[in-house]
């Protein structure tokens, strides 16, 4: 995984004046707490006491912690405010313009992306090799399948000639954009008033293509992955970096996918060093399993020896003008210098008219217990 470096700029477009006419969009920098406790415990019992004296405790009405004060999460504000998973997005008739693909290999246990979206009734088709049908079969229609012309061994990567062949299939069916999205995805989101909702509809999908579709020169979009879309006052979108993942595509460039490691960062790149733009979206987001986590897909090429200097490398020899080697986490990581691509600014369709109001597209958020 990519370090992300944040810049601060938009490429000359002011995020305020172009986010009119879509959802509104609260994210302010979190203040830091004016007065901090430490509680330590002398053996395990004493802290489970702890944690059930306090997941009882009530204060005007609310509990004063969650009780889930772990090594992992440590703390906590008072009063607590109520979590995020307690609340939902809801939009009802508000579809996805363009088509959404998943490609998949292996995965049929587990389906995450697919799981997500029958949640939320996007339209979608799932793009699976030949000995894949018949299970897949049994829970999707024929019309959310397509099989693939080939297969491939089971240690290969096919994933990037899978994504060029969706894109041909896309064209061919005349759309001027198709989405690809990473089949380990397993819930999308909405940022706002500093808080993460789930959403339970694709309106999120046309809410980005709505906004894409405004500009004449973006090559790529996405949504951002949820543990980075946060509330720290970040715009509600970055242009000019990676899109990972959940990749909203251009068809009309003949841009294609290319290697077998970090093909998402090259094809992106490529794009912006021709002049154009990529929108890196923070107000909506998916929760994706991190790389290797889950069995099948691509885990192979991960998994296989000791290959992440190799991953870096290939894509310095890519790009050596702007990507360098860093050693982060304990393994090599690629860190790219997307300070450059400043210039490339986003550039509006002729013609167009945009209400200078907030449009919520339908969503209404409400108890998750009433959905």
């Amino acid at each position: 995984m990519e370090q992300l470096t944040l810049i601060d700029g938009l490429g000359g477009n002011d995020w305020k004046k172009e986010w009119i006419g879509m959802p509104e969009y609260n994210n302010s920098k979190q203040p830091e707490p004016l007065i901090t406790a430490t509680f330590n415990f002398r053996s395990e019992e004493d802290y489970n006491r702890f944690k059930d004296l306090v997941r009882e405790h009530v204060y005007n009405g609310k509990r004063v912690f969650d009780g889930k004060q772990l090594k992992e999460k440590k703390s906590t504000w008072f009063p607590l405010e109520s979590r995020p998973s307690e609340h939902v997005y809801i939009a009802d008739k508000i579809m996805n313009r363009y088509p959404i693909y998943v490609p998949t290999k292996g995965r049929f246990k587990s389906r995450k992306t697919v799981r997500a979206l029958l949640q939320i009734g996007a339209d979608f088709k799932v793009v699976i090799e030949p000995q894949e049908l018949d299970v897949y079969s049994t829970i999707l229609n024929e019309n959310q399948i397509l099989v693939l012309p080939y297969s491939e061994p089971d240690d290969s990567s096919q994933l990037v000639r899978t994504r060029n062949w969706i894109k041909e299939h896309s064209r061919e069916c005349g759309y001027y954009r198709h989405w690809q999205l990473d089949d380990n995805i397993k819930a999308f989101y909405r940022l706002n008033n500093n808080k993460r909702h789930k959403v339970l509809s694709p309106v999120i999908f046309r809410c980005i293509e709505d906004f894409v579709d405004r500009y004449k020169n973006v090559a790529m979009a996405g949504m951002n992955y949820m543990n980075y879309a946060i509330p720290d006052g970040r715009p509600p979108y970055f242009i000019n970096s990676r899109v990972y993942s959940m990749s909203l595509v251009n068809n009309e460039l003949d841009y294609k996918w290319r290697g077998i490691f970090n093909d998402d960062t090259d094809i992106c790149l490529r794009m912006l060093k021709d002049g154009y733009c990529t929108i890196n979206f923070n107000a909506f987001s998916g929760d994706k399993d991190a790389t290797m986590v889950t069995k099948g897909g691509n885990t192979p090429i991960y998994t296989t020896g000791d290959l992440r200097s190799d991953f870096v490398d290939s894509l310095i020899k890519q790009h050596p003008d702007v990507v360098k080697k860093v050693w982060r986490f304990d393994r090599w990581h690629h860190q790219v210098d997307y300070s450059q691509f400043k210039k490339n600014i986003l550039i509006k369709k002729d013609g167009l008219k945009i209400p200078d109001e907030a449009n919520e597209f339908g969503m209404e958020l409400i108890n998750a217990r009433e959905f």
